[in-house]
This record gives C-alpha cells, sequence and structure tokens, in this order.
C-alpha cells in the first residue's frame, strides 16, 4: 500500500503524468525506494478502477494526465495522517514520513503522533497484562516484541529531528515529450 499512498499523495499537489510520479517519488524519498514505470502505471490503474483517479485521454504526444478524485483526495488525507503497516518490503512508515515532510504544508506531527499511538497500544495489547502472568516462553515473545516498539518509538523520535529539516516542494516540470534531434 505503500507506493499507492504515496502516489496519491504526490497527486494533492496536481494532476500528474505517470512517469512524473515516478520520478516524484523517487525523488521524495532520496532515490533510495526505488519505483519503475510499470509498477506506477498499474497502481495507476488500480486507483483508477477504485474510483480515486481520473485519468484522461493520452494527448498528442501518447501520454495522459492523472488527477485526484474528491474520493482519492480524502484517501490520500488518510494516508498522510493514519499509523502505518509494519513489515512488507518497503519500510511504509519511512516512505511517508518521507513523503508527507516533503509536500507543502503536511508536516509529519499528526502522522508521527497516530504512529505513537498505534505502537502504545500494540505494546499494551502484547503484554497480556490483564490475562495475568505469562508462561516463561510466552514472556519472552513478548519481551522481544515490547523490546521491537521501544526501538520503533525512539525511532519515532528521530524522524521528527530529521523530517525537519526537509524542504516541502512542488512538482518538478515534467520533462519535455517527444525525440529530441541530434545535431547533424
Amino acid at each position: 500500500m505503500t507506493v499507492r499512498g504515496a502516489l496519491l499523495a504526490i497527486l494533492t499537489l496536481g494532476p500528474s503524468y505517470g512517469h512524473q510520479l515516478t520520478t516524484e517519488f523517487v525523488r521524495r524519498t532520496g532515490g533510495l525506494e526505488p519505483i519503475n514505470g510499470g509498477q506506477t502505471h498499474a497502481t495507476i490503474e488500480r486507483l483508477a478502477r477504485d474510483g480515486l483517479v481520473l485519468v484522461a485521454p493520452k494527448d498528442a504526444a501518447g501520454v495522459a494526465r492523472v488527477e485526484l478524485t474528491a474520493a482519492g483526495r480524502v484517501a490520500a488525507a488518510d494516508w498522510l495522517a493514519g499509523p502505518a503497516s509494519t513489515g512488507g518490503g518497503r519500510d511504509d512508515l519511512a516512505v511517508r514520513l518521507a513523503i508527507a515532510a516533503s509536500l507543502p504544508g503536511v508536516g509529519v506531527d499528526r502522522l508521527i503522533a497516530a504512529q505513537r499511538a498505534s505502537l502504545l497500544r500494540r505494546r499494551a495489547a502484547a503484554s497480556g497484562a490483564d490475562d495475568g502472568p505469562l508462561a516463561p516462553e510466552a514472556a519472552l515473545l513478548v519481551s522481544r516484541a515490547a523490546a521491537r516498539i521501544d526501538e520503533e518509538l525512539a525511532w519515532l523520535d528521530e524522524a521528527a529531528r530529521l523530517a525537519s529539516a526537509i524542504v516541502p516542494v512542488g512538482l518538478a516540470e515534467p520533462p519535455p515529450r517527444g525525440r529530441r534531434r541530434h545535431a547533424e
């Protein structure tokens, strides 16, 4: 869901072309989260199917602009404000924070607060304190889960500091379309 949410968030800046969305995703994640054009276009197709974006007919250069629907704006706002999932291939939280910090007027305070609240709920649920004493084997696993949550909570403080240094930017101009003529 990371790519889906990130593309929706980027589209809050205005209509874009598929290649432009790919470029913006890479730029806003510092180039450390690669994405290819095929993945971008497949995601756009799913977003259109789900009614979150509109894809205009292709222009004379053979490219189509993509823009958010009202439902897409709501989904983007939810992704930018809600807690991130853990596990999976991409680090959803880190990508979400990088994208949010790079968008004008978004910031990361709400997102970090939501993530912190989610982690604290997970820690409380994992401790099983309401269920009485734990067997030693269960205590071992609960201890590990709590340590991971504590590590993530500490990282959130560092992430807030690092995100505050990110300068929000709008969309870069799309590259010129068509073939370049070579000098003879």
